[in-house]
């Protein structure tokens, strides 16, 4: 059986919180509109900054970075902004063998990210 993408999301003042779950793998059924919808939904459509927690999953495929671009592209348009932690070995090989480290900021873990984001909106 396929499973969506899972991640749970919460919020901390202006930042959204994405937790990306361990799972064998990924598949697209409804993840960009259910992903699209939580981005804009309540409060969330509020928030300008994103903070993607890797933390925990050792397997990723494409249909992670594009959810991420896409994540990308909405902070973007709110001029926000948006980092990865958290990434294990598997999951920092792949951002680095697409050359997404280049574009995308990376911190050790979660309370580095929240840190630099509250630092960088003071």
């Amino acid at each position: 059986m396929n499973q969506p993408i899972r991640y749970t999301i919460s919020r901390e003042n202006d930042v959204l919180i994405l937790h990306f779950s361990e799972q064998t793998r990924f598949d697209s059924t409804d993840f960009r509109q259910i992903l699209q919808n939580d981005l804009n939904d309540g409060e969330n459509a509020r928030c300008q900054h994103v903070i993607i927690d890797c933390s925990g999953m050792k397997y990723t495929n494409s249909l992670f970075v594009e959810a991420v671009l896409r994540i990308a592209a909405e902070m973007k348009k709110r001029d926000g902004s948006f980092c990865l932690c958290g990434l294990e070995p598997f999951v920092r090989d792949l951002v680095h063998v697409t050359q997404l480290d280049h574009r995308w900021t990376i911190y050790e873990d979660r309370a580095a990210a929240t840190a630099a984001l509250e630092k960088a909106s003071s």
